[in-house]
């Protein structure tokens, strides 16, 4: 497949460098190619520049949000959560209608030494795509994992996903499957803002213990 990922940082390197790995194409989106690819030293979180990463990554070209978008069969949304609505428009409702979109995003804010808090947000950063992208088939996933352990985890849990378009989690499912996940369907995008929540609690136990090296599990399920 072809898989358009939004987003340059952790999340967004870390994905796109597992679906290339299992085969896929993959391109990543940015509002600047120019300046994300000239871009080397490691943001606040220790993650690579882009143009760092690329040199491992070869094959993975950089293009425009909307160049990506139209490019891509399957689009990552692996940006920050505030930035959805701005990247929406930016991609090109257009170029997102009728095409499986993950949203990995979460309403969080980003101190100057990378802590994460709860931003207060009135719905999910998934409601908020939907709406931006009506035709888009949007379904919410890997938001309550660590970046390094999106891909291959080595202790199997669950990613909690949700969505309107049935369809659409069948895919999803499909590929979370094939980067080493258990899923569980939570339901319709309504649910959302509570997917959202596990991944804030989870965020907030990390900061606590330092601890960046777990995966969400629901107990009592066939694995």
């Amino acid at each position: 497949m072809r898989i358009a990922v939004l987003g340059t940082g952790g999340v967004a390197q870390n994905l796109a460098s597992g679906f290339l790995a299992k085969g896929h194409e993959v391109v990543i989106g940015t509002r600047d190619p120019k300046a994300s690819t000239a871009r080397v030293a490691p943001d606040q979180m220790g993650t690579p520049g882009l143009g760092t990463w690329l040199k491992t990554n070869q094959k993975v070209k950089v293009h425009a949000f909307a160049d990506a978008a139209k490019w891509g069969e399957v689009i990552v949304f692996a940006i920050k959560g505030e930035q959805v609505a701005a990247a929406v428009k930016a991609a090109g409702p257009d170029h997102l209608a009728g095409k499986l979109v993950l949203d990995t995003t979460n309403p969080l804010e980003f101190g100057a030494n990378g802590i994460h808090k709860a931003k207060s947000i009135p719905d999910s950063c998934l409601q908020v795509i939907q709406r931006a992208a009506p035709k888009a088939k949007v379904v919410k996933a890997f938001n309550c994992t660590p970046g390094h352990l999106m891909v291959n985890p080595k202790n199997r849990g669950d990613q909690l996903i949700c969505g309107d378009d049935k369809a659409a989690k069948e895919q999803a499912t499909k590929i979370l499957k094939e980067f080493g996940w258990d899923v569980a369907d939570v339901g319709t995008a309504d649910k959302a803002p509570y997917v959202e929540a596990v991944s804030i609690a989870a965020c907030n136990y990390a900061l606590a213990t330092n601890d960046w090296n777990w995966v969400v599990a629901l107990p009592g399920r066939n694995k």
